[in-house]
């Protein structure tokens, strides 16, 4: 896959995906967070409606406990002329009870003793007396919401039927109450009768003759009950026909679960009690009718039965769809958000149902409209990316062509990239390397081509050294050199000269390199052919000085061991010129230094030399060496030593050059283990043999 279609392709998956995921979870957040208010809303109201139910039946007590005042004895008379006495005493009913008068549908008045005096009954008899009065007010405040005003147009009749009074509104009557009560007849009770009570109609037609003056008693506005009606006909013994097979729900019981009622008393004298009968369901639409629906909520209350009531008996049949009486709140549908309360002292469940699709529909294209936005600006990104992106592999691509050519061997490639960007850098960088490699290319060349001069002179270097295994009159030779990775100024030789005696040389040129590799081929040169002319060696040693500092550099000097053994092997002769201290290893033990006798030659001229002697014995070994040898490091720093080598002397004892060269060398390399030598390692050893028959080898001359 191409890197322009990697870098569209993870474009879309890190902007796209993560918006949709960004998008669609703060979508969920906010449905929750929404939910979540609306539900502790919602939970606050159904609260308040429990508490405000309370305040409710505490003001139904306090005020039902003044209605022992009211003149129940005008309501009860049989038979009266005055008919403003049912208005005189809805008044006071209304005056006591305030607003709360609509949710009384009826009073019973049980006496303490015989009845109140009232006007002439019909005879009756015995025991055919009711203990109770009732006073139906129910279908007085049918239609007639929180108000009760007993002055409207029509004014207030009660009819009674027994020790039942009815409070009927004038216009159920179909007559003027302000005629008096002979202008209602007895067909139009009869009629008033059937119309509320169809069953008592008759009875009532045959105990009309008992009924006498029955108009009169007709005092104040209530609208009964069908329901009331019938039952109370039945408890005076009119024998009304059974209940309808079907009875409409009744109010909760368990809202109302002890009596509403007071005492009657005149004076100090108890005449009976009250029992106030309470419309439940008024009082729960008058609690639910005082909730905020400022946001469309639909207060309602469920009862123990099952019963739902709303304010608007629409919005019942939209609780029922909600299922809420049925089943859990859980599985209302999302667009509904459904919280109740439960009232367990009265058995109710309060609750708020809040439609919310409209909300969550805003939020869902809300939520689309910012998808929306975020993927065209997406899209509007994509215009920009492509051709970067392009841009982008073009350059990539002549970087690639360009380091083609580059492994091909063509060090002279250069690639063109015209951008500022990490691009731009990386073909500024490859132009660079480029160019070094090519530099680097020529400067191999040149160092190989002195590589290979540098061997060539080593050799010649090698080649100008003498055997590395020898053999003079008197004694036997054993050299060897370790070379460093350079050349280097270390030389010896060793050759006889024409009065039979040899000389031995050991020096070593400072610096390294060709130089220094030229200066001692040099000396090589000049010792082997002025040594034979040369019987001081103090004085050639001074000579020698001066020339060197006339023709050389100040930084290139030498130092140089240069002895004389006499040609029967008995005596030695030399001068040290700043070289290290050599030894000479005695047959019978003990190593002797042969220290330095002057400065190294070429540093500071006229400083003169001592030429010393001593003499030698069969078995003796003349170790000569470079500083190399003894400066040996290990990966620690710590020099090999000459402590070492002149023990390795002394353990040697009467072994052969060859054997003391070897165990020297051995020790050597072990102590510099796999530490590169930084200086050529040189040595020579001569043991003295008098008994030897001429030099042989390639060292003789």
């Amino acid at each position: 896959m191409k890197l322009r279609t990697k870098l569209i392709i993870a474009f879309i998956l890190l902007s796209v995906l993560p918006l949709a995921g960004i998008t669609l979870f703060s979508y969920r957040s906010s449905v929750q967070a929404f939910r979540e208010i609306v539900e502790r809303e919602s939970g606050q109201l159904t609260e308040e409606m429990s508490e405000r139910m309370e305040l409710v039946n505490q003001e139904l007590d306090q005020r039902i406990a003044r209605l022992g005042e009211l003149p129940y004895d005008e309501v009860m008379a049989a038979a009266s002329t005055d008919h403003d006495r049912p208005g005189r005493f809805l008044d006071r009913f209304i005056e006591e009870m305030g607003e709360s008068a609509t949710l009384i549908t009826a009073l019973e008045f049980v006496p303490e003793q015989p009845p109140l005096p009232s006007a002439p009954q019909p005879p009756r008899s015995a025991g055919d007396e009711p203990d109770a009065f009732v006073i139906n007010l129910a279908s007085l405040w049918e239609g007639r919401g929180s108000q009760a005003p007993v002055a409207e147009a029509g004014g207030t009749h009660a009819l009674r039927v027994g020790n039942v009074s009815v409070f009927l509104p004038c216009q159920a009557l179909g007559k003027d109450c302000d005629k008096g009560p002979g202008h209602i007849h007895e067909e139009d009770i009869v009629s008033i009768v059937t119309s509320f009570a169809p069953e008592a109609g008759a009875i009532v037609a045959e105990q009309m003759v008992h009924l006498e003056g029955l108009a009169q008693i007709i005092v104040e506005n209530v609208v009964a009950e069908v329901q009331m009606v019938e039952n109370e006909v039945e408890h005076q013994r009119l024998r009304l026909p059974a209940e309808p097979a079907s009875p409409e729900p009744t109010e909760p019981e368990l809202l109302f679960a002890r009596d509403f009622g007071c005492q009657v008393r005149r004076g100090d004298e108890l005449v009976g009690h009250v029992n106030a009968t309470v419309d439940a369901g008024g009082v729960l639409r008058s609690v639910l009718s005082r909730t905020r629906t400022d946001q469309g909520e639909i207060p309602f209350a469920v009862g123990t039965e099952g019963k739902i009531y709303t304010t608007d008996p629409g919005d019942a049949e939209i609780i029922r769809g909600l299922g809420v009486a049925e089943h859990s709140v859980d599985r209302v549908p999302d667009n509904w958000v459904v919280v109740t309360h439960e009232d367990e002292s009265l058995g109710v469940k309060f609750g708020i149902a809040r439609p919310v699709g409209e909300s969550l529909e805003q939020m869902r294209r809300a939520t689309g409209r910012n998808l929306a936005s975020g993927l065209a600006l997406i899209s509007v990104a994509m215009l920009g990316i492509v051709p970067l992106s392009s841009r982008m592999t073009r350059n990539l691509s002549a970087l690639t062509r360009g380091v083609d050519r580059l492994a091909g061997g063509d060090l002279d490639t250069r690639v063109r990239v015209r951008s500022k960007d990490e691009i731009g850098q990386l073909g500024a960088a490859f132009n660079t390397m480029a160019a070094q490699l090519s530099d680097n290319q020529k400067k191999i060349l040149e160092r190989d081509r002195l590589h290979r001069e540098l061997e060539m002179c080593r050799r010649i270097q090698e080649e100008l050294l003498p055997a590395q295994s020898g053999r003079l009159p008197f004694a036997d030779v054993r050299a060897l050199s370790i070379p460093a990775r350079e050349l280097g100024g270390d030389f010896f030789n060793y050759f006889a000269l024409p009065d039979g005696s040899a000389a031995l040389l050991m020096g070593d040129v400072s610096g390294k390199g060709v130089p220094a590799a030229l200066l001692m081929a040099n000396l090589q040169a000049t010792l082997r052919a002025r040594l034979p002319l040369e019987s001081d060696l103090a004085k050639f040693a001074g000579c020698l000085d001066e020339e060197l500092e006339a023709s050389t550099q100040a930084a290139s000097y030498l130092t140089l061991f240069v002895c004389i053994i006499e040609a029967d092997g008995r005596r030695l002769r030399y001068v040290n010129a700043g070289h290290n201290t050599q030894y000479l290893h005695r047959r019978g033990g003990g190593i002797e230094p042969l220290g330095s006798t002057g400065r190294p030659l070429g540093l500071i001229a006229g400083g003169g030399y001592e030429e010393r002697s001593l003499d030698l014995g069969d078995g003796d070994s003349l170790c000569l060496f470079t500083d190399g040898l003894i400066e040996a490091e290990n990966g620690t720093g710590d020099w090999f030593g000459a402590e070492r080598l002149a023990a390795l002397l002394e353990e040697a004892g009467a072994a052969t050059p060859d054997e003391i060269v070897a165990r020297i060398e051995q020790a050597v390399r072990e102590h510099r283990g796999g530490t590169v030598a930084a200086d050529d390692a040189t040595m020579l050893v001569l043991k003295v043999d008098a008994a030897g028959h001429g030099i042989s080898g390639p060292g003789s001359s």
